[in-house]
């Protein structure tokens, strides 16, 4: 199946657009090498590689600057304009550098001793990252705001007005670029990342040089929309139909020799010496110039399309890849409108221009749908999340420190993950055990883990045995803590015994070490109550899901005494070891669980109401979650549920209700896919099937217990609505308490940790969509339903504030902020 949301390629994509790794493998150099090479593509079309020289280096030059592009011409008679993009950190293709570089293209053609452009970069590891997302989020906002909408078969539609005037502004100068008024031939240099617009950039010149250490591609997909300044026309004239499908909807990208062997680049520059990909830059434009190569237009060329319909059918190939999608994907509109463009794109190879039409009008049709308004906000929500109230911010917190050296204390299952994650990232580690046995237990673990990538070829040799050798030691003593950066504390959750390892921590580490427990039900004060008042502000939740290494959402969890040094460094740790971190506060339940208990209680009382766990499953899978509310405590563990929801019922009576289903669960031994035997079956290859005659004594013990009450005659809407709306009032709950910095954290958690569907933005983003004063009226007809009951259901203060005035649910951002 492709999946254009959860692969490692969109994880590197997104990486890469945050900013977050300059040193990613998108942006580093390559080994040393001793000469550089170049893989070029002459015009019999075989591979050829020689040895470049460093002749450009030299030269006399005389630049101008012009907002955030550099005219530079150089005193040879080659007559080349070097066009540097210049506007920091990514280049993105801004309104501004779109106006730039057009200004500086007209002065090019303008200007009689230049007889040819190339645009390159001046920014290290970037050409262009992408088009500007801020922008497409104003305009969709403003579209919105403006009630520039119609609603169509339940779809909200655009009239697109907001996009297509900033769809023909870009698609101007890519044409421009493309034709050039005096045939004057535009080379793009490429060192490093091209993606989204800055790929569409380079295709529309007319042609392409990169390094081998260059990552091309249209992640656009993963933003709810599909390129639009003619990515899906050029694409598949560049590297076929296929390819170019592929690359969209799964967001993958390409490296440069790859790109090289596809067509996508003329040339490939194989090293690591900047200035060579410049000599080959010019050097490809100057054969233009001396007509040796031709001016290649992409948009006329379509030798590839045309070779396909030969072969097979282009058309073929595009109804295979719409038949590859997923049933989730299937129904997005963004694909669909990427799947329409490119049928138009293949049908009329001879004429770009139609294609170009086709594009930018279902562009516009789509960006300010609720899908892409969802995932628009979802990805600025991710970069978000790691930015504090000014409140919290000092002088002497102004910047963080990474951890070189880690110490776990508790080698279990969350223990030894944990290590895992930081041993993947480069941290040197001691496990730390109460006894030889546990620890060569917790030992064996970690090396499981990493022997599964060994043999899976994830990771060399080399590598495994530098973990085992450099990186990580076990102990059962506290012996070298005082050197260690950071602990964190993963051991059961008993009060008692977490206040003795503080009190142990306070003797042997040192006072900057950073004091963390990854407890999920225990109130950090009580664990630090003990300690001494100055080491209190050293004491920081670190909540890791499980499986700690792979889940990427970590809550960071804050206490009145937490120091702003402190909390700026664990948000520090968290990049560093690849965690997306939700800052949350010290309550019984933090944000996620807390959130994620009522949408439980929900599930449970239809049960007790006479659905079935299956049905209540599929309605919620086929909503806005992977998996429905049964099959997440399958693979949670009905144990570790009841558990959870115990503690956090304790903290909240007034809103608890009691069900026995997980405790009758847990006393017939059908705890989940551990047991291989929950609330479905487990097969040896890991399948998962109802078990309604297994599961039939529980279900009407629990109905029983309930009173028999009549049964409820509810939808798939109505099942799915009183789960996900029951976990809205709650998370309202919790910005009322003041839980997050944002109400979007709470979109991040609820896609990171709690399985829903990061298309719609977020638990929060989709409720708004939809509504406060749709979701109150719902919630007050579930609370009436069941005769007052589920006291869940009842609207809180803040839900009840924004529904009554009409009010956004993220209203209250400006107050959780100060």
């Amino acid at each position: 199946m492709l999946n254009c949301s959860q692969t490692k390629h969109s994880s590197r994509i997104h990486r890469i657009l945050n900013h977050l790794n300059p040193s990613s493998e998108a942006a580093t150099s390559l080994d040393d090498a001793s000469e550089e090479q170049i893989m070029t593509r002459p015009s019999n079309n075989h591979w050829i590689q020689f040895n470049s020289t460093s002749s450009g280096e030299s030269r006399d030059t005389h630049s101008s600057h012009n907002d955030c592009v550099i005219y530079q011409q150089d005193s040879s008679d080659d007559g080349i304009v070097v066009l540097y993009l210049n506007d920091a950190p990514v280049n993105a293709l801004s309104d501004r550098m779109l106006k730039a570089i057009k200004k500086n293209m007209e002065r090019a053609n303008n200007d009689d001793q230049c007889k040819g452009i190339v645009i390159a970069s001046k920014l290290k590891g970037f050409f262009v990252a992408v088009a500007d997302i801020t922008e497409i989020r104003k305009r969709q906002q403003r579209s919105t705001t403006t009630n520039a909408t119609t609603t169509t078969n339940n779809a909200t539609t655009t009239n697109g007005g907001e996009f297509l005037d900033f769809l023909k502004n870009g698609n101007s100068l890519m044409n421009y670029i493309e034709n050039s008024p005096k045939n004057k031939p535009v080379v793009a240099c490429v060192d490093g990342v091209a993606l989204g617009g800055g790929l569409e950039l380079a295709m529309a010149c007319n042609g392409r040089v990169c390094t081998e250490n260059s990552t091309l591609g249209l992640p656009e997909t993963n933003l709810g929309i599909i390129p639009g300044y003619g990515g899906c026309n050029r694409l598949p004239r560049l590297v076929g139909t296929r390819k170019a499908l592929e690359m969209m909807i799964s967001t993958q990208p390409v490296k440069g020799k790859e790109a090289f062997s596809l067509g996508l680049v003329d040339q490939c520059v194989v090293g690591s010496n900047q200035s060579n990909v410049l000599s080959a830059a010019r050097q490809l434009c100057l054969e233009m110039i001396q007509g040796k190569r031709a001016i290649r237009k992409t948009l006329q060329y379509s030798q590839k399309l045309m070779q396909e319909n030969d072969e097979t059918s282009s058309l073929t190939i595009v109804n295979a890849m719409e038949r590859q999608l997923d049933p989730i994907q299937s129904k997005l509109p963004h694909l669909k409108a990427l799947l329409r463009v490119v049928r138009e794109t293949v049908q009329f190879p001879c004429n770009g221009l139609y294609g170009l039409d086709v594009e930018m009008k279902e562009f516009a049709g789509i960006a300010n749908q609720p899908i892409s308004r969802g995932m628009v906000h979802y990805f600025l929500a991710q970069k978000a999340t790691t930015k504090l109230p000014k409140r919290l911010l000092n002088d002497n917190s102004s910047t963080s420190s990474p951890i070189q050296s880690l110490a776990v204390i508790g080698g279990g299952t969350m223990g030894a993950n944990i290590v895992v994650n930081a041993l993947e990232n480069g941290i040197r580690v001691i496990l730390k055990e109460i006894n030889q046995e546990a620890l060569k237990a917790g030992m064996e673990r970690i090396r499981k883990v990493f022997q599964s990538k060994l043999d899976r070829k994830k990771m060399t040799q080399q590598q495994f045995d530098k973990i085992f050798s450099q990186q990580l030691v076990g102990q059962i003593t506290f012996d070298s803590f005082h050197q260690v950066d950071m602990v964190i504390e993963a051991v059961l959750e008993i009060v008692e015994l977490k206040q003795k390892i503080f009190l142990d921590l306070e003797k042997h580490c040192n006072d900057k070490c950073i004091l963390a427990t990854n407890t999920s039900t225990i109130d950090l004060n009580r664990i630090s109550e003990k300690m001494q008042p100055k080491n209190r502000s050293r004491v920081i939740g670190l909540h890791y899901f499980t499986p700690a290494h792979v889940m990427p959402l970590l809550e960071i969890v804050r206490t009145e005494h937490t120091s702003p040094q402190v909390l700026m460094n664990s948000l520090s740790f968290a990049k560093q070891v690849k965690k997306t971190p939700v800052v949350v506060l010290n309550v019984v339940g933090f944000a996620v669980n807390r959130i994620f208990w009522p949408y439980g209680i929900a599930a449970q009382y239809l049960v007790e109401r006479g659905l079935s766990p299956y049905q209540i499953d599929k309605a919620i899978s086929q909503s806005v979650m992977r998996v429905g509310f049964f099959t997440m405590a399958d693979m949670s563990g009905l144990d570790v549920l009841n558990y959870a929801s115990q503690s956090i019922a304790g903290a909240y009576k007034e809103r608890a209700k009691d069900s026995p289903f997980t405790k009758l669960m847990i006393e017939a031994k059908r705890l989940g896919e551990k047991t291989n035997i929950g609330i479905y079956k487990y097969e040896a290859n890991g399948k998962r099937t109802p078990d309604p005659q297994g599961m039939e004594s529980i279900i009407s013990q629990v109905r029983k217990a309930a009173g028999s009450p009549p049964p409820l005659n509810y939808t798939d809407k109505d099942i799915y609505e009183a789960c996900l709306f029951n976990a809205v009032n709650e998370a309202c709950r919790v910005i009322e308490d003041k839980v997050v910095f944002r109400v979007s954290d709470i979109d991040v958690a609820s896609v990171m940790a709690m399985g829903f569907l990061h298309y719609y933005g977020g638990l929060m983003k989709w409720a708004d969509e939809l509504g406060a004063k749709y979701i109150y009226d719902r919630l007050n007809k579930f609370y009436q339903d069941s005769d007052g009951k589920v006291v869940s259901f009842k609207p809180c203060q803040y839900l009840t504030h924004c529904a009554t005035n009409n009010l956004s649910l993220y209203s209250a951002d400006a107050e959780l902020m100060q």
